[in-house]
């Protein structure tokens, strides 16, 4: 090949790599912008782009309109977007679609979840393994199948998924699938803790704050749930308002009792209405003690945690 043409080659690959590069741009501005939280920026760079039929945007903007980030909540439009990602064979959709489903509490829903877990899990999903995990756990059809949801978690559990651990730990805290064993439920509790997960700070917060397979100890009872709390888990917010206003693991502090029971008992699902009665009473009778002032500070305190 002569010198000119080698040259002329070169360039037209070089062109050729810039434009992948400036197609390739938006998607993944959109999926930082997703990552930094900056989700109204998100969803206006990926919804054109998955209308033009980019699979990851597609998957993207159907985890936005389930979760109501950058976009209104629209179960309707999630299912939608997900699925067109999904049927394409893109991971994270059948995984989402899984999640999606799984919150859905009707037997179809159940069974939806579990084919699109299924789906993903069979391809090595650690996600999907500890969504299945999960889904067995609470019984998708004839009661509970902790054995199956045990192996499961193990199976997510041993490739790092926080949630695969936290349920793993729990399973094992129960003696659910197995023989209890707080010492393996420990290690894996405080393994997905690392990766600030929720439902696993709560439990280790909930286990030293009642001495339950390790010894009783409210400061780091109160740690853990500290965290939980922060991190949205509504029955550590329960226990920490519980904390608080008795001074156990912290000087005891009307005000951020006041704050976390009441966040609690509006957060607190349908399904656990003695434990949402229960915290609107404690917060009810630690406001009788309460200067107005007080209450008022602890009212805009909850504004600005629901805010964030």
């Amino acid at each position: 090949m002569r010198p000119f043409a080698r040259s002329q080659s070169t360039l037209a690959f070089a062109l050729v790599l810039a434009a992948s590069a400036a197609v390739a741009a938006p998607i993944d501005d959109g999926l930082a912008a997703y990552a930094r939280g900056d989700y109204r920026l998100a969803f206006d760079i990926l919804s054109p782009l998955a209308d033009r039929g980019d699979i990851r945007a597609e998957a993207a903007v159907g985890r936005m309109y389930a979760l109501g980030r950058g976009v209104g909540a629209d179960p309707g439009m999630a299912e939608a977007w997900l699925g067109k990602a999904a049927d394409r064979g893109d991971l994270a959709a059948e995984v989402a679609l899984g999640d999606f489903h799984a919150q859905g509490g009707g037997a179809s829903d159940r069974f939806l979840a579990e084919e699109w877990y299924l789906k993903a899990a069979a391809r090595g999903d650690p996600a999907a393994q500890a969504g299945l995990a999960a889904l067995y756990h609470r019984g998708p059809a004839g009661g509970p199948d902790d054995i199956r949801a045990l192996a499961l978690a193990r199976q997510a559990a041993a490739k790092g998924n926080a949630r695969g651990e936290a349920l793993l730990g729990a399973l094992l805290h129960a003696g659910r699938g197995a023989p209890r064993d707080d010492k393996q439920a420990l290690d894996w509790l405080e393994k997905a803790a690392a990766q600030n997960d929720a439902d696993a700070e709560a439990l280790l917060g909930a286990m030293y704050e009642d001495g339950a397979g390790v010894p009783k100890d409210d400061a780091k009872a109160f740690a853990w749930l500290q965290r939980a709390a922060d991190h949205g888990e509504a029955d550590a917010q329960a226990r920490l308002g519980g904390m608080y206003g008795l001074g156990l693991g912290t000087p005891r502090d009307y005000i951020r009792a006041h704050l976390w029971l009441s966040l609690a008992a509006k957060r607190l699902p349908p399904s656990e209405a003695k434990k949402r009665a229960l915290a609107l009473q404690a917060r009810d009778m630690i406001a009788v003690t309460m200067a107005p002032e007080d209450i008022v500070q602890a009212q805009i305190m909850e504004h600005d945690w629901r805010a964030k």
